[in-house]
This record gives structure tokens, C-alpha cells and sequence, in this order.
């Protein structure tokens, strides 16, 4: 079962419980088709929002649609890759 949070979780869980809700299995193959829509939806409309927040003056955070790459240190190491050359 897959929900957005702890009380949406036991909401469901109760309504199994009590005989009031029923489930059906569902594939992973299928379960991802249906989230698609919602990815397409945010996921295409993330330029027009950055573009909306740069117009106010909002701070962005980096991004893959700017072309912006974010240093990730390597595993074990707290620094980054602009610290790197000090």
C-alpha cells in the first residue's frame, strides 16, 4: 500500500480493517504508468515555474533544465568538488 503520509496510511488500514475498503494488487509496470501524468505534469512545468520565480527575485535552487551541476562529494568525503583545487 502506498500513501502520502502516516494518517492517510491508518485511514486506509482502518477502512481494510473494518471491511469498508477493499485493494487490489497492482504490478510495478502499471503502478508507474499511472504515476507518469503526475511527473509529466510537474516535470514540464518546471521551467515556466523557475522562470516565474526568477521574475520576482526567488532564489532558485540548481537544476538539470539550466544545465547547472551540483558537486556530490564522494562517499566518505566531506568535501566538495570546488574545494577540491584548494
Amino acid at each position: 500500500m502506498v500513501s502520502g503520509s502516516l494518517i492517510a496510511k491508518q485511514i486506509l488500514q482502518a477502512g481494510l480493517e473494518s471491511g469498508e475498503l477493499e485493494l487490489e494488487s497492482l504490478s510495478q509496470e502499471r503502478f508507474l504508468a499511472y504515476q507518469q501524468g503526475s511527473f509529466n505534469h510537474r516535470h514540464d512545468g518546471m521551467s515556466t515555474r523557475i522562470d516565474m520565480a526568477r521574475h520576482t527575485g526567488a532564489v532558485t535552487p540548481p537544476n538539470v533544465l539550466a544545465g547547472t551541476r551540483v558537486a556530490i562529494p564522494e562517499s566518505g568525503s566531506d568535501r566538495t568538488q570546488a574545494d577540491a583545487g584548494t
